[in-house]
């Protein structure tokens, strides 16, 4: 009995191991001392106990094979987890990358499109008041006016203060530039409509000097949205150039992840022989 329970202490490697005649024979020379040296004897259940307990230790130590591959499979796993989070995290830094370009420029884009919203308001303004005769009404839509160009204003101060490059703030100076020349030029042909009643020479400064001036202003404008817009995209083409990048060097990294895999298991059979 004591011998069938060093055996079953220790079944999970086998009855034939000799792990469990090492512990039967253990077992018995525990027994008789037990019986020398105290004159009693251990009841046959408190000895199944130690054959169990005996056997299961036994089995812990002799299974360097099992402990070869926990720790084979080990490293296997924490090599894939880190290939794993090397491959997501290079993802995601382009992934962030790409957002704040973007939000940033086209954050920019934004803000011009309501300077030039404003522009074109202010040029519909002007004209409305070069066809109406009703003073209330042209005081009206110049207070109007002067609020638009107050936006412009503050349009250009917010864009200012996120310029990032030297090719931007050539493109605000065009636009500052152009800017200047239309105000001043609609603002003259208002002074000779309304101010000093010469009708003809505002209409003829609205032609020649002020719509030029306008279509420039414009242009201007255009030429920055296109610029950011330009800057997106280079930004998405770097993204995705980044992405192939981090998938072809995943790709190698698991290549080589195959390799030790080969090579661990080729260690572990080796010395399993």
């Amino acid at each position: 009995m004591i011998a069938g329970a060093a055996f079953l202490g220790a079944s999970d490697i086998g009855p034939r191991h000799p792990t469990n005649y090492l512990t039967a024979g253990l077992l018995v020379v525990v027994r008789n001392r037990l019986s020398i040296n105290q004159g009693s004897f251990p009841t046959d259940e408190d000895l199944v106990k130690c054959a169990i307990f005996i056997g299961k230790v036994g089995f812990v130590l002799s299974d360097r094979v099992g402990l070869k591959l926990a720790v084979a499979f080990s490293l296997l796993i924490a090599i894939i987890a880190s290939l794993a989070s090397f491959g997501l995290r290079r993802m995601s830094d382009a992934n962030t990358e790409i957002q704040e370009v973007v939000a940033q420029r086209w954050n920019k884009v934004q803000l011009a499109s309501k300077a030039m919203h404003y522009s074109v308001m202010n040029n519909r303004i002007t004209m409305q008041v070069f066809l109406i005769t009703d003073r209330k009404e042209i005081d009206a839509l110049l207070i109007i006016r002067a609020s638009n160009s107050e936006n412009i204003v503050r349009l250009l101060k917010e864009i200012t203060s996120k310029v990032e490059s030297e090719d931007e703030r050539s493109l605000l100076a065009k636009i500052n530039s152009t800017r200047k020349l239309y105000v001043t030029s609609y603002l003259a042909a208002l002074n000779l409509l309304l101010n000093q009643g010469k009708p003809d020479e505002a209409r003829q400064m609205m032609v020649n000097l002020t719509l030029p001036s306008l279509l420039s202003y414009h242009h201007a404008w255009e030429e920055f949205v296109s610029f950011q817009s330009a800057r997106m995209a280079e930004a998405d083409n770097i993204a995705q150039t980044e992405y192939i990048l981090a998938r072809s060097t995943v790709i190698e990294l698991l290549l080589l992840a195959v390799i030790l895999t080969t090579a661990i298991a080729v260690f572990v059979i080796k010395h399993m022989t």
